[in-house]
């Protein structure tokens, strides 16, 4: 039996640069999803299981062309046939069992979290047949040509490496990948909208503005770009100012909500009680029109932020930056 478990992440600013001109700068959070695989007599069958928000089972045909459409299972399911193609190894006799504390569909990559633990749940079952960074290759690839969902390189390595980074993805694979270090001290909020959307569908409208030249997402891109410049220098140096880099994530918050128009009330609402409770920064983070949101906050005022979003239909998650985003045992 072996296990992997990978970090969601956080987008400290850069949310769609990565498939516009290259550059963003992702933390892992201490949010993580786990997979483990075990063998099983049935040679024929590749058996799922999912905990949390699924709680389900289901036993798949291992020599099916056919894709897994169930929300539960299918990245998980292609991940193991991506893996599979890639080593030639059977997925059939195996068992695997996939349990996450990351919001699903929330902004905080649980797809590409689940992916990358999947594939290398897989890869250590068999004896570890591929390098690291062909595994986030597979993963990505997992999202971008198998599911087709439109995801961006970012997600995979910002899982996957742990602290923070700078990543230019540009290029494939991503470089330069730069680790940078987090202000002293922060503590992370996750607060979790619960409004669900079609990470696909917004993405798509994203790229046909893109590619009509529009003003407001060319304006997005070009100024954003210059907020991850900035910190990408600023969190490259030692003893760097948490409300400098707060004020950077505000601008990025604001550029996300005027010029790419996917904040909403109820983000901004908890955007503003944060900062008013006396939080560094807060931002959205992901695709947008739902989902996650984050706060950087210095450790004392915690429990007064948390206070703040009382009486909100959200869920705020405790969080820090996980320095490890791929384990494995």
């Amino acid at each position: 039996m072996k296990t992997a478990s990978c970090s969601g992440r956080i987008c400290i600013a850069g949310e769609d640069l990565d498939w516009t001109v290259g550059p963003a700068v992702l933390a892992a959070i201490s949010l993580q999803t786990e997979v483990t695989v075990a063998r099983t007599a049935d040679e024929q069958t590749l058996r799922v299981s999912s905990g949390w928000p699924y709680h389900r089972e289901l036993a798949i045909d291992a020599m099916s062309p056919e894709p897994c459409r169930d929300e539960a299972f299918s990245h998980i399911w292609a991940a193991a046939c991506v893996f599979s193609q890639a080593t030639q190894r059977s997925i059939g006799g195996l068992a695997l069992r996939a349990r996450s504390s990351i919001p699903p569909a929330s902004g905080l990559s649980s797809s590409a979290a689940i992916t990358v633990a999947t594939i290398a749940a897989l890869d250590s079952f068999f004896g570890q047949l591929i390098p690291c960074a062909d595994l986030l290759e597979l993963a990505y690839a997992t999202e971008a040509v198998a599911l087709q969902t439109g995801a961006g390189q970012m997600d995979f390595y910002g899982c996957a490496l742990g602290g923070v980074h700078y990543l230019d993805c540009a290029n494939q694979p991503p470089a330069p990948v730069e680790r940078l270090a987090m202000p002293s001290p922060v503590s992370v909020l996750v607060v979790d909208t619960r409004v669900k959307r079609s990470t696909k569908d917004i993405i798509a409208a994203k790229r046909l503005r893109w590619s009509a030249g529009e003003p407001d997402m060319m304006a997005y891109v070009q100024e954003t770009a210059d907020r991850v410049a900035e910190i990408r220098k600023l969190l490259g140096g030692q003893d760097s100012d948490p409300w400098e880099l707060g004020m950077l994530i505000n601008d990025c918050q604001t550029l996300l909500r005027d010029r790419l128009r996917v904040s909403t009330e109820l983000i901004d609402e908890c955007v503003a009680r944060s900062l008013a409770r006396g939080a560094y920064g807060a931002k959205l983070t992901g695709t947008g029109l739902g989902g996650c949101l984050f706060a950087l906050v210095p450790p004392d005022v915690e429990d007064r932020v948390v206070t703040a979003l009382e009486g909100l239909p959200v869920t705020v998650h405790r969080g820090r930056i996980a320095e490890s985003g791929l384990t494995v045992s």
